[in-house]
């Protein structure tokens, strides 16, 4: 009977291993079935955010429209400044022919004004040799007796 006694003993000591062992696995399992809930939930709220997002970013009301209009809308203002460059290009062309032209008139008017001051003094000392050499240029004097 001892056999039998150390063979039922074994059993039950093995049975309790057993109820063990299944307690741990159902606590495991339960454990990782809250974890599974709780990684639903968050993944449920996360595709909620996203899809938020991206009827804020992508929808007919949200930023991506808005902003590529505006982008569209710089476009058209770097295009327009660009065709204001040009005009202002062209007009710096044209200012500094117009400074170049200047300068050389400058120096045409410096000579024709050596010119005519050359020739005011001429006609002044002609003037001059005129007045002395004209009989009535003196002035006249009246005596009174």
């Amino acid at each position: 009977m001892d056999f039998n006694a150390n063979i039922n003993s074994r059993f039950e000591s093995e049975i309790e291993r057993y109820n063990a062992w299944r307690e741990n696995l159902s606590r495991s399992v339960h454990e990782y079935h809250s974890w599974l809930e709780r990684t639903n939930q968050l993944l449920a709220r996360m595709d909620h955010v996203v899809q938020r997002a991206d009827q804020q970013v992508f929808d007919a009301n949200g930023v991506m429209p808005q902003v590529r209009a505006t982008v569209e809308t710089l476009n058209q203002l770097l295009q327009e400044t660009r065709g204001s460059l040009k005009k202002l290009d062209a007009v710096l062309v044209n200012a500094e022919s117009i400074s170049t032209n200047v300068n050389d008139a400058s120096s045409d008017i410096g000579q024709l004004r050596n010119e005519v001051e050359s020739n005011l003094r001429k006609i002044e000392t002609m003037l001059t040799d005129l007045q002395r050499k004209w009989p009535f240029a003196k002035d006249a004097e009246v005596k009174l007796p």
